[in-house]
C-alpha cells in the first residue's frame, strides 16, 4: 500500500503567461489628397469581448466569473483515496455543484497527455489503476457542465503524487 498525495490544484496555481514583446510599428503618413475629414456617423463603438484562457491540455476553459453555486466547488478529500494498491483503481470526488447536469474529469500525465477522460453524472469517479505508473505525478481536474454542456465553474482538482 502506498500513500497519495492530493496537493489542491486551481486555476491560479499556473504560472502567469508571459508577456509579449513589444514590437515597433511605423506609421506612414498619407498624402493630404487621401484623407477625408471624419463624418460623425463613421466613428465605430467598440465591443469588449472576453477571451479564454487555455490550461494544460489545450481543452479546458479557466477564468470563467463565479457563480454562487461554484463557492462551495472543490475536491472532497474525505471521499477521495488517499492511499494506492498498486492495479486497484483511485477514487476522485468533488463537492456537487447545483444544478450541474454532468462533470467533465480528465486525468493527465506531467507530459500533459491526457490518459482518461469522461462525462459523469455523479460526485466520484474510479481512475483505472492499470494506467498509474510508478513514481510518477499526475493532474486530474473536474469542471461542473449546465444542460448545454456549457462549463458552469472554474476548474477543480488536484495533483497526484505516486512513489511506489
Amino acid at each position: 500500500m502506498v500513500v497519495i498525495t492530493h496537493t489542491p490544484f486551481v486555476s491560479s496555481d499556473l504560472p502567469p503567461t508571459p508577456n509579449p514583446t513589444p514590437t515597433e510599428l511605423m506609421r506612414v503618413t498619407l498624402p493630404a489628397e487621401w484623407t477625408r475629414e471624419p463624418t460623425p456617423e463613421a466613428t465605430p463603438t467598440s465591443a469588449v469581448t472576453a477571451a479564454p484562457t487555455i490550461d494544460l491540455t489545450g481543452t479546458f476553459v479557466f477564468g470563467q466569473p463565479t457563480r454562487p453555486a461554484c463557492e462551495s466547488f472543490g475536491v472532497n478529500t474525505v471521499l477521495a483515496d488517499t492511499t494506492y494498491i498498486p492495479g486497484q483503481p483511485i477514487r476522485l470526488a468533488w463537492i456537487e455543484v447545483p444544478n450541474a447536469s454532468a462533470y467533465r474529469v480528465s486525468f493527465v500525465d506531467a507530459s500533459r497527455n491526457v490518459l482518461y477522460e469522461r462525462d459523469i453524472a455523479g460526485t466520484t469517479m474510479d481512475i483505472p489503476g492499470e494506467i498509474v505508473g510508478r513514481d510518477a505525478i499526475y493532474l486530474w481536474t473536474v469542471r461542473p457542465l449546465d444542460f448545454g454542456s456549457n462549463q458552469m465553474c472554474n476548474s477543480v482538482g488536484a495533483l497526484l503524487s505516486i512513489d511506489l
